[in-house]
């Protein structure tokens, strides 16, 4: 064996027993962590839909929630989306439910009620799709929201609530190591919405002292792209994203 081969032995060595043997402390359950310091318990309200039924249409697998459309899961007021503000819509992103899935006519529909959804290029994206048939729409006002209500195709139009974006794991991982002494942030990724302004997100997390560390765009070669953002937080700030 020769001098150099030796000397890679040892340095990989040496990386494996830096490495972290676990990513939970020993005799804490899965979730301490999260009790110890995380602001919300945001265990998955998976409550409403047994695994039996999980392909029911009526069933919605809205991220970080899976539930029956008559059986919405209790969710925190932190974690809620305000319905209106001093009489006022609050305009944001809303899960439209289909009866019987969504056709392409369907589609033109929403495009001429909600205006199309397009990326940075401009180049025409397909809409987020939730299942079971499901879309993540952007409602601009009562208007919108009522039409879509009223249309004989949709069978319910449910808020989109910050619940169901965050993440089953965070929180449930120790913040800090003997590697990250002091460091007792996160590094998420912010997946985006197609159609949602990068900038507008970057924008907002600015105002609440949220540190965007980069952005991440691949497009795709027909209506799917990747698009998220890298982002540093403290744990009382995950809400706020």
């Amino acid at each position: 064996m020769t001098r150099l081969c030796m000397v890679l032995i040892l340095q990989v060595i040496s990386l494996i027993l830096c490495m972290p043997c676990s990513v939970t402390a020993q005799g804490l359950d899965d979730q301490q962590h999260l009790r110890d310091w995380y602001p919300y318990s945001i265990v998955p309200p998976f409550h409403g839909a047994d695994y039996s039924g999980q392909d029911s249409p009526d069933v919605i697998y809205a991220g970080n929630a899976r539930f029956r459309l008559d059986q919405e899961p209790t969710i925190p007021a932190q974690l809620q989306r305000p319905f209106e503000i001093d009489g006022q819509l609050v305009k944001g992103y809303w899960l439209v439910h289909f009866l019987d899935g969504v056709t392409p006519s369907l589609q033109l529909r929403l495009d001429e009620l909600t205006g199309e959804v397009r990326g940075p290029d401009g180049r025409r994206l397909a809409r987020w799709y939730i299942p079971n048939r499901t879309h993540i729409v952007w409602i601009e006002n009562r208007k919108i929201l009522e039409t879509l209500e009223n249309w004989p195709e949709v069978d319910a139009v449910v808020p989109y609530h910050p619940a169901y974006k965050i993440s089953q794991w965070i929180g449930s991982f120790e913040l800090t190591s003997p590697e990250r002494v002091g460091r007792k942030s996160y590094l998420l990724n912010v997946d985006l919405i197609p159609g949602h302004a990068a900038s507008d997100v970057k924008n907002a997390m600015a105002r609440r002292g949220i540190r965007v560390i980069d952005e991440i765009y691949l497009p795709g070669l027909k209506t799917y792209d990747v698009h998220y953002l890298i982002v540093q937080v403290w744990p009382e700030q995950v809400v706020e994203v």
